[in-house]
């Protein structure tokens, strides 16, 4: 017997093959006259016969016979439908007398032939027709054929495609059939008993019998439920239907429910049905034998077969978790243990044989067992997940922090089924979120608390500053030149010197708090009860650059700008930072290196400050300002997804004016509303300009939004007008919040940011990392992307720290669902590294600078396609 149920084999595509080549140049003949030929041909006729046209002749021969002895039926048809060879099985089973199929057309034959539906199939939508129209082979197909009386015969039938080289199609194609009217017969004999099993089952998911102490049946609830099975024809129970363990469980059982009048007995039985399948029911059995109203055992049953599949299926997902890392617990609905993986035997120490069937408190007490598991209990009893931290107790006592999620299972009907537990060990995650907590707190350069630390400080320095004598001193630290480290040397230089620069400021000032502001600017602050000496602790800031810095084989000598601020009665911590930061204005200006203490006169000069302010104010009305544009594109495959737009001031006398020089001015003097209300009108319809003349309609645009902005009622309304009339969707839109947008505590600024999210528009954090990025303002704004700052990603693939903080917070934005964009990319190494710890976009000088509009479709037709190297 075959693998396919054949008693022999099919002949091979070779086989045939040489069977049809054998048949070129050779007149045709019906299978009788091959036949005849091979039974009279003789000895003596060969002999007189050429020797290659016997050998031909005797090797054909040879295969009709063997085609002709096969069981299975063979016929072969050309193009034309003519049968060119048909054995006597074929024959048979196609109900027609051999010599009437040899030489016929299949195609006049008059064959009723029907789907396993019963509707009729076309000519050319046979097996052989279509074998020949498409060259595709057929195999077991089954088909049923009309026989005298209205009856079907079911045959199975291959074709396969005769090919010569060079040929458009098939010149002919061999067909074999079986008949397997018997096994159609007890395959739909079999579904219909199926199918009338489970009509019942359906019918009666659950019932009753009463039966007397003889096990004879005295009322069954209507319809005859499924565990009528284990009722004989006498209307007695029966159990034979069960295996001997079965058979012997319940006889224990009625033999408890018998000794014990009123107490009920359960029992799960597997039912071997007539039809082979096993189906498992719950009996629960209770004796009112005494009870007149009854006069019986009560038996309650019920199929709960999909209950055990379920159990047994959670059983088998649990093997198949035993690799996973997570501690996995299932339990049934009374809290038994049935499967723990080997994650929780790693994590609570205990191994599957020693949990089975306990109850999971037992096993696994949470600290707060009280509180907690009730808690636990009323979401599972009200089909909910519940999830939260949980303190467990191991079995060697100790205490591990996991996160739980625990989940009701239930069956299609509703039944509830079982319970599972998922936990994960978060030391680790704990671990990584107060490093992130840190992070947020401190520079990742310099390791000194950042802005918003150093905010929060001097604002408790001063809340807590005594009514009298009492006093606050800031010192605000600008190292002088470094720019000409960075742009001289390298920004990995200027870094090394910024970091030892704060490492010098620390060990001169143990006892004070000292924050990186930014860039290289640090500050210190001094809290004492009496007067403050200004000039001893400048004096001290200077000292720490009387030695030259050594790094990367250079000898840097360093000087420092100093601002000093007292605080007054009136000062907050914004006033008194810009004082010092003025004041160390007045100390660069005045030669540098120097210390400057604000004062009334220094106050005087901030206010002819005012004339700068005009000329930044008047610059929009005379087209000073202009927008380049850098492309944003995909790390993967270098494609541009979007541009981000770059403000730049023209200055007239002063020329070029970087952003970082006046943006801070315009946001101190509120014209930044207007410039920026312009960035977005020009911005956005540059790129609705794109989209019709490129036709490239999926790029985007970026626009950074500064904290005024978001502070102005009108902003939604501004940016709703621009993609009006541009004509461009929000969701191409992107605006970016600037680092001081971040310490907002303004409602009003997160309902405007809220507003433009609902609108569609996509919102960023820029720079994250450097100094304001919090996990609660993560939590609290509605931000789509996280962009990663430039000098996280300089130290890619060099400097493990630089490495580590760009994973973490590509973690933390996979985490969150937020989009990564990496800026300031610059070479093939770094973006090697963003590729391979998942960055998806990027954007620097690898691929552009910030280009004029004019320039951007000439840069897209030129550009090189820059992406990482699979």
């Amino acid at each position: 017997m075959q693998p396919d149920g054949r008693l022999y084999p099919s002949p091979t595509r070779m086989e045939i093959e040489t069977m049809e080549s054998e048949q070129e140049d050779v007149p045709y003949r019906s299978i009788s006259d091959d036949i005849a030929l091979g039974e009279s041909s003789g000895a003596p006729a060969v002999e007189r016969a050429d020797e290659s046209h016997a050998d031909l002749l005797g090797s054909r021969n040879h295969y009709r016979r063997v085609v002709q002895v096969l069981s299975e039926g063979v016929f072969v048809q050309d193009r034309l439908g003519n049968m060119l060879t048909v054995n006597s099985a074929a024959a048979t089973i196609l109900g027609h007398d051999l010599q009437r199929l040899a030489g016929q057309n299949a195609t006049r034959l008059a064959w009723d032939v029907v789907d396993e539906h019963g509707v009729a199939i076309a000519v050319e939508d046979r097996p052989g027709r279509r074998c020949i129209r498409t060259g595709d082979p057929t195999f077991g197909e089954v088909l049923g054929m009309r026989v005298p009386g209205g009856g079907l015969k079911w045959i199975e039938v291959d074709a396969l495609p005769l090919v010569r080289a060079g040929d458009d199609g098939p010149y002919a194609v061999v067909s074999t059939v079986r008949d397997v009217s018997d096994r159609v017969a007890a395959q739909r004999s079999a579904a219909t008993a199926e199918h009338r099993h489970q009509l019942v089952l359906a019918n009666a998911a659950e019932g009753y019998h009463i039966v007397d102490p003889d096990g004879m049946v005295l009322e069954a609830n209507p319809p005859i439920t499924a565990a009528s099975v284990l009722v004989d024809a006498r209307g007695r129970m029966t159990f034979d239907l069960l295996d001997d363990t079965d058979h012997r469980t319940m006889n224990v059982v009625l033999a408890n429910v018998l000794a014990r009048p009123g107490e009920t007995f359960h029992a799960d039985v597997r039912v071997r049905l007539v039809t082979g399948d096993d189906r498992w029911l719950e009996f629960s059995m209770t004796n009112h034998l005494d009870d007149p109203a009854v006069g019986g055992i009560v038996i309650n049953h019920r199929d709960v077969t999909a209950r055990r599949a379920a159990e047994d299926s959670i059983r088998f997902q649990a093997d198949l978790l035993d690799a996973a890392g997570q501690s996995i617990i299932g339990t049934d609905r009374l809290g038994r243990i049935l499967f723990w993986n080997k994650a929780a035997t790693r994590m609570y120490g205990w191994t599957l044989d020693e949990v089975v069937g306990k109850y999971v408190p037992h096993v696994v007490p949470p600290v707060d067992s009280e509180t907690q598991m009730r808690e636990i209990s009323a979401c599972i009893d009200r089909g909910e997940t519940w999830t939260g931290d949980l303190w467990i107790r191991c079995k060697d006592r100790t205490l591990l922090q996991v996160f739980m999620t625990t989940t009701p299972v239930y069956d299609l009907a509703g039944q509830f089924l079982a319970v599972v537990g998922v936990s994960t060990d978060i030391t680790e995650r704990k671990l990584a979120e107060s490093e992130l907590a840190r992070l947020a707190l401190h520079d990742t350069l310099t390791d000194l608390p950042n802005r918003l630390l150093l905010v929060t400080r001097l604002d408790e320095l001063l809340q807590r500053r005594e009514p009298r004598g009492g006093a606050v001193a800031v010192l605000f630290v600008d190292l002088d030149r470094f720019k000409v480290i960075n742009d001289g040397i390298g920004h990995q230089t200027g870094d090394e010197v910024l970091r030892a620069a704060a490492k010098r400021l620390a060990g001169a000032f143990p006892d004070e708090f000292i924050a990186r502001f930014g860039g290289d600017e640090f500050v210190i602050l001094h809290a004492a009860s009496g007067r403050i000496d200004t000039d001893v602790l400048a004096a001290r800031v200077h000292a720490v650059f009387e030695q030259p810095i050594a790094v990367h084989g250079y000898e840097l000598f360093l000087t420092a700008s100093v601002g000093v601020a007292h605080a007054t009665d009136t000062d907050t911590s914004e006033t008194l930072l810009r004082d010092a930061d003025s004041a160390m204005y007045e100390s660069k200006e005045g030669g540098r290196s120097r210390t400057t203490v604000f004062d009334e006169t220094l106050r005087e000069r901030a206010t002819r400050r005012l004339v700068w302010e005009n000329s930044l104010r008047h610059a929009l009305v005379r087209s000073e300002f202009r927008l380049v544009y850098q492309p944003v594109v995909s790390l993967a495959d270098g494609v541009p997804v979007g541009f981000e737009a770059l403000l730049r001031w023209d200055h007239p006398t002063l020329g070029s004016v970087g952003p970082a020089d006046f943006i801070p001015v315009a946001e101190d003097t509120g014209t930044i509303v207007e410039i920026g209300a312009w960035v977005i009108a020009e911005a956005v319809g540059q790129l609705g300009a794109w989209h019709r003349e490129l036709g490239m309609v999926d790029l985007w645009m970026t626009v950074n939004v500064s904290t005024r902005q978001l502070a102005t009622p009108s902003l939604v309304g501004t940016i709703r007008a621009a993609l009006t009339a541009a004509g461009i969707e929000p969701g191409r839109l992107h605006l970016e919040i600037t680092e001081t947008a971040l310490i907002l505590d303004d409602d009003r600024s997160v309902k405007t940011l809220q507003a433009l999210r609902d609108m569609g528009v996509r919102l960023a954090i820029d720079d994250f990392g450097t100094g304001y990025s919090s996990l609660t303002y993560l939590k609290q704004l509605p931000i789509d992307v996280l962009k990663i700052d430039r000098s996280f990603v300089d130290g890619l693939g060099t400097d493990p720290n630089d490495t580590s903080i760009v994973r973490m917070i590509l973690s933390l934005a996979s985490a969150l669902d937020l989009t990564a964009i990496a800026e300031g990319v610059e070479t093939e190494v770094q973006l090697d590294a963003l590729h391979r710890y998942g960055c998806e976009l990027g954007q620097g000088y690898l691929w552009s600078p910030g280009l004029p509009p004019d320039e951007i479709a000439e840069w897209l037709d030129r550009a090189p396609v820059v992406a990482h190297k699979r």
